[in-house]
């Protein structure tokens, strides 16, 4: 048996415990003894440490939903925005308080415009062997797609091929002149001008649609008995300026003076800047002037008034001496085939002006 107090074994007859000295109970007496190591004491967790944690963890789960939020609407905004920069170029007229070519647009992704599109002669013309284009070329183009251009004269008595002309311009600068076919009726009112340009693959032709503010075109083959080619001497842009006459008979006539635009986009634009309006009335005449200004309003001025702003209008712009050639519809239309040819080819040779440099 064992002592109850140290454990050391002793003999079962033993009264006395021969190492600790401790009174040895009757066997019977005896409980047994657990030796029960001792853990160490546990530490006792901090909860302020723990509520740091989980506060920290909570402000990383907000931030992080946040910032995939922010990327997720940006991204369907850019979307929205490239929507909307898609029809950024379509411009209005019809509203006369509108102002030029002005687009405008809040969203922080896109590009805002305000300046007209940029229709000055290229600083780097393509040379004639980058494109293979030829004057040979361009006259043979129009002349296999006549047919698309050519007036038959058959849709009115004032459509006598007189007054409807064919020939060359450089719309776009580019060096590669458009073929323009167009005349008026007997009034003036119905001036009508169509635009042919060739095709990107060299092989065809395409028209080029035409807005104008009013029933009547401007006259591009006369202005004061000569077309104009300005250049704006701030801005650098080549303008073709040009005249709209409409002949109201014994109530009067007008005039309108304006520039046709066109920097190889969708379309040609005119836009009219000064207004002649001649009445008759018991064999006196009234004329009455009007100006454009720079926001895009038509405003009635004096004859003085209208003047000087011509006169002012004018003195940022040089005149780049266009020189053209036209042939009448009814001296192309009864020419030979060969005649043809050399009709355009001299209208192409004669076009030209100060700086020009052709492609052809």
């Amino acid at each position: 048996m064992y002592c109850q107090k140290c454990g050391n074994k002793v003999s079962e007859n033993a009264t006395f415990c021969g190492s600790c000295g401790a009174k040895i109970e009757p066997l019977e007496e005896q409980q047994p003894v657990y030796f029960v190591p001792q853990m160490p004491p546990k530490k006792k967790s901090n909860p302020l440490k723990i509520v740091i944690i989980v506060a920290i963890a909570v402000v990383l789960v907000i931030v992080l939903s946040s910032v995939i939020v922010s990327l997720l609407k940006a991204d369907s905004r850019k979307e929205e925005v490239t929507e909307e920069m898609s029809v950024v170029g379509e411009y209005e007229f019809e509203d006369e308080s509108a102002t030029e070519y002005e687009y405008v647009t809040e969203d922080p992704f896109a590009q805002t415009i305000t300046e007209p599109a940029d229709t000055t002669a290229p600083t780097e013309p393509v040379t004639q062997a980058e494109d293979g284009i030829t004057a040979e070329k361009i006259i043979d183009i129009f002349m296999d797609n006549k047919s698309a251009w050519m007036n038959d004269f058959e849709y009115g008595e004032y459509y006598d091929g007189q007054s409807w002309v064919y020939g060359f311009i450089d719309l776009d600068f580019d060096g590669i002149p458009e073929l323009l076919a167009g005349g008026q009726d007997g009034s003036g009112r119905y001036t009508h001008y169509s635009f042919y340009k060739i095709n990107s693959d060299m092989d065809g032709i395409e028209e080029i649609p035409v807005y104008t503010e009013r029933e009547g075109m401007l006259d591009i083959t006369a202005y004061e008995d000569e077309p104009v080619l300005y250049i704006d001497n701030n801005t650098g842009e080549l303008q073709y300026w040009a005249q709209d006459y409409e002949n109201a008979g014994a109530y009067g006539y007008a005039m309108s003076d304006g520039r046709i635009r066109y920097n190889g986009g969708d379309e040609i634009s005119e836009e009219y800047y000064f207004f002649e309006l001649h009445e008759y009335d018991d064999g006196n005449e009234t004329v009455t002037y009007s100006v454009r200004d720079s926001e895009g309003y038509i405003n009635e001025v004096s004859q003085s008034e209208f003047e000087q702003s011509r006169e002012e209008f004018f003195e940022s712009y040089t005149n780049l001496n266009l020189t053209r050639k036209y042939v009448t519809g009814a001296e192309f239309n009864d020419a030979s085939e060969s005649q043809k040819y050399e009709l355009l080819e001299e209208s192409l040779e004669a076009f030209g002006y100060d700086g020009y440099e052709p492609r052809y």
